[in-house]
């Protein structure tokens, strides 16, 4: 008979199963003659580490592409007379008494858009003039400073769109230069006015006229 602190074992004769259990100790008798056998097993486990798994790299999203929208090109529909005056059908209204351009008008909206076409279309026209006037109703002096600052901003509009401030000059004339008859409602409105004029041609005075145009002007920077 056999002990083990594992398990037991059973011998027939020279035959023998034997089923020993890892690191257990076992003593055989066989026959009359009686050895004894010790045998020490060691089992040894080596772990073996599980492979490194690298995560796979993020993707990154390509950004989509910018799309910059661009203002359509109006229609034309200025004209240029013989005397270098460009004439575009409408007004450009102002707020009452102010150099403030009422741009939510569709009518002034137009008019700004022909004469940034006009500065476009004719780069050989190195100086515009942008005219102001008044009717007389008021100080002189107050109705000059008021046609000055509106001719001004029409400038200031036209360098915001994108014209050179160098080919554009504003001059104001206050009451100086009407065109009908200030003892009319119908004349007035005629008077408040703002005009648009070639002043040069490739750096030259258009015509040999005077850039600031007729005598009674001033110039607004």
């Amino acid at each position: 008979m056999a002990r083990s602190t594992a398990s037991h074992v059973i011998l027939v004769g020279s035959a023998c199963a034997l089923t020993i259990a890892a690191g257990c100790t076992v003593t055989v008798n066989k026959g009359p003659n009686t050895a004894t056998a010790t045998d020490t097993t060691t089992a040894t486990a080596t772990a073996t580490a599980a492979p490194t798994v690298t995560p796979a790299p993020t993707a990154t999203a390509e950004p989509a592409p910018t799309t910059t929208a661009t203002a359509e090109k109006p229609d034309k529909k200025y004209s240029v007379d013989k005397d270098g005056r460009v004439n575009i059908p409408g007004n450009i209204v102002f707020a009452k008494d102010s150099a403030k351009i009422e741009e939510s008008d569709a009518g002034t909206q137009e008019v700004l858009r022909q004469l940034k076409l006009f500065c476009d279309e004719n780069p050989r026209v190195t100086k515009i003039r942008i005219e102001g006037h008044t009717d007389n109703d008021g100080d002189a002096a107050h109705n000059m400073q008021l046609s000055g600052e509106r001719a001004r901003a029409v400038k200031t509009w036209l360098v915001n769109a994108g014209v050179k401030p160098e080919r554009l000059v504003a001059v104001g004339f206050g009451e100086n230069a009407p065109i009908a008859d200030n003892a009319t409602a119908e004349g007035k409105a005629q008077n408040r006015r703002t005009e648009f004029h070639k002043a040069e041609l490739d750096g030259r005075p258009y015509m040999g006229r005077p850039v600031l145009g007729k005598p009674g002007g001033q110039v607004f920077e």
